[in-house]
């Protein structure tokens, strides 16, 4: 179910529930970019920090969905992986080798994201590194490790 926007009282329309809409989290963008404000927990539901030539200011509404379910759904994968590999996650962190530990589970989930969101944004951000980084590695690059081929953009 969409999440149901309501006016701002300005003209333009926000979010409720689920996340925050276009307006807010480009002026939550500009306002980090610019030094004048910290994230906030809406930060979460916003997109990307650009990267790469990649500017996500530069996304159409229908453009801005696509990358929202991309980013969820890849979250969504990577919960998966964690949920049934709890012991292996547990010992991938402490060795720093996550991803030979669960190399076919992070490979299939790969196959599955590149399958239904390669040729839309695959080739503009890679929103399942950015969870596997996040949710399996607790933040660190490095706890996936050596064998790890990194992102795909």
């Amino acid at each position: 179910m969409e999440p149901r926007r309501e006016s701002a009282g300005d003209g333009e329309s926000r979010y409720d529930g689920e996340g925050v809409g276009r307006r807010d989290w480009k002026e939550l963008l500009a306002n980090c970019r610019g030094g004048r404000a910290a994230p906030t927990a809406a930060s979460c539901h916003s997109p990307p920090p650009a990267t790469g030539g990649f500017d996500i200011l530069q996304l159409s509404d229908e453009e801005e969905k696509v990358h929202r379910d991309a980013k969820r759904f890849a979250g969504l994968l990577v919960s998966e992986i964690e949920l049934y590999n709890k012991a292996k996650v547990q010992d991938g962190r402490k060795s720093g080798d996550l991803y030979k530990r669960l190399k076919s589970d992070i490979d299939r989930s790969r196959q599955t994201y590149e399958k239904r969101f390669g040729k839309e944004v695959g080739k503009q951000y890679d929103y399942l590194h950015e969870e596997l980084v996040r949710i399996l590695a607790g933040s660190d690059a490095a706890l996936l490790g050596s064998e790890y081929p990194g992102p795909t953009v």
